[in-house]
């Protein structure tokens, strides 16, 4: 028995609409095939011998591999394949370094190479004006580029000209101090340094989450301070064990686990694997800080092994020592390095020593989460809630 085929093209015959059906499909087809093919033929392994990684999916490539945390996933990974490894977001491939020795190529033999800059999509710095005139995203190092950042290290960033800045930010903290205590009781919205903010917090989370040192830490204010001395940048130097505690801080909970994305310039070999012109470049200071082959104790909170007599007393973050690169290295290096420093070294310790701090009743130290939000910078996935109580 013959089978009817009801149109929905009233105006055709109805023993034409599978041969319509094909036409309008056909083209849709081809578009898919050649697309899928020409991915398939960008993410094939080229000739050159690619940093080893986890096998890519068409078209998605390692999108799935990755997850929320990719700092986490690409030190799990380093685990398996090794301290350099490559993955493809989609089309596009990037390279981890994981160890001291991936990041001293990276960021050291081949800074030249490796010295572009890979720009976010949703970034503002994708302005042409705007990228012209940014130390930290301008996408390559040019004269222009280098005259810039030559001026502001040795205009503002210098530890000689951020000590005779110090009457002035302490100047204007007092304004802010004023205008606070005029606002008091009223709401009040600002935005604030993202890397600053972070650091103080998980500063302050260690320092309740370990007891023993927040005990030190206040010792050794109650030994040089009256509860009533305002807290000065000239102070900190008297101050050491505070100082290792933010150091210890930014060991393990860097504000850029992956530093800013470098972009290779030119094809060039990196451990004896190669890095193809485009990729994108990635070290995973995280992982390198958390590491137990670099550090004793990896994963607690130390901050005796950076004071005299610690395992990693003459260890700094000024871009020498590869196993401790909270800012980076090289010519892209963190400018305002000196600064950055400073404000949450002063920050932490007006809260330490102004202040004395409790966990909300019932909760012990044990158990405060210290779980990470992933971005730009490293948060804390869920915000500190503590008691301030003033000293004074």
């Amino acid at each position: 028995m013959a089978t009817v085929v009801e149109s929905h093209f009233p105006f055709l015959p109805a023993f034409l609409f599978p041969d319509l059906l094909l036409l309008l499909l056909l083209p849709i087809l081809s578009f898919l095939l050649l697309s899928l093919f020409l991915i398939l033929l960008r993410n094939r392994r080229p000739s050159v011998q690619l940093p080893p990684g986890p096998k890519p999916w068409p078209i998605l490539g390692n999108i799935l591999h990755v997850g929320s945390m990719p700092h986490v996933t690409f030190a799990r990974l380093s685990q398996a394949h090794g301290p350099l490894i490559s993955l493809r977001l989609g089309t596009q491939l990037i390279v981890v370094g994981s160890s001291p020795d991936a990041a001293s190529e990276i960021l050291k033999t081949h800074d030249h190479e490796l010295s572009g800059r890979s720009v976010p999509h949703v970034s503002f710095a994708r302005d042409p004006e705007l990228n012209r005139d940014s130390i930290a995203w301008s996408t390559h190092c040019t004269d222009h580029w280098r005259s810039l950042r030559s001026m502001v290290r040795a205009e503002l960033f210098t530890s000689k000209a951020v000590d005779q800045q110090s009457g002035i930010r302490e100047r204007q903290a007092r304004e802010m101090a004023r205008f606070l205590d005029r606002r008091r009781g009223e709401e009040l919205l600002a935005a604030v340094s993202d890397t600053t903010s972070s650091s103080m917090e998980w500063a302050l989370a260690e320092l309740l989450k370990n007891p023993e040192t927040m005990t030190a830490a206040r010792r050794e204010f109650d030994d040089k301070f009256p509860k009533c001395h305002v807290i000065k940048e000239s102070d900190l130097a008297y101050l050491p064990y505070l100082c290792a505690c933010v150091k210890e801080t930014l060991r393990l909970h860097p504000p850029a686990p992956l530093l800013l994305p470098r972009r290779a310039a030119t094809d060039c070999h990196v451990m004896g694997y190669t890095v193809p012109k485009a990729a994108h470049v990635f070290v995973n200071v995280w992982a390198i800080g958390r590491d137990p082959r670099y550090w004793e104790d990896a994963l607690s909170f130390k901050p005796e092994r950076f004071l005299v007599g610690g395992s990693e007393r003459d260890v700094d973050y000024k871009g020498s020592h590869f196993e401790f690169l909270p800012f980076g290295s090289g010519r892209r290096i963190c400018s305002g390095l000196p600064m950055a420093v400073r404000k949450v070294q002063l920050a932490v310790a007006t809260l330490v020593h102004g202040f004395d701090w409790s966990l909300p009743a019932g909760m012990a130290a044990e158990e405060l989460e210290m779980d990470e939000r992933y971005g730009v910078t490293l948060m804390k996935l869920n915000p500190l809630v503590v008691i301030p109580t003033p000293r004074v």
